[in-house]
């Protein structure tokens, strides 16, 4: 698999420098230290280097911002990016 695709709805212009909400993918760049470009659909968030401390705050976070519940079941360690852009999708986001 390749890198994912970078958020094509992200605001632009004078949006983007209003409060926008982050894309899922500039979250985890952020909680992994992992530059945004370097990120794959593969990668898990360990493989990330997120210990479950950190993926409790992530979890936490994405919550925050996307204004919905996720169970650690659906999202820990061992899911993938791609996982989590389809439950996010899945959710509505």
């Amino acid at each position: 698999m390749g890198h994912l695709p970078h958020d094509p709805g992200a605001p632009r212009g004078e949006a983007a420098t209003s409060r926008a909400r982050p894309s899922p993918l500039a979250l985890v760049a952020e909680s992994t230290g992992t530059p945004p470009e370097d990120l794959r659909a593969e990668d898990t968030f360990e493989d990330l280097g997120l210990d479950s401390l950190l993926m409790v705050r992530l979890r936490l976070r994405l919550e925050e911002e996307f204004g919905l519940w996720l169970d650690e079941v659906d999202l820990n360690l061992t899911t993938t990016l791609a996982e989590l852009e389809h439950l996010l999708q899945t959710h509505g986001s």
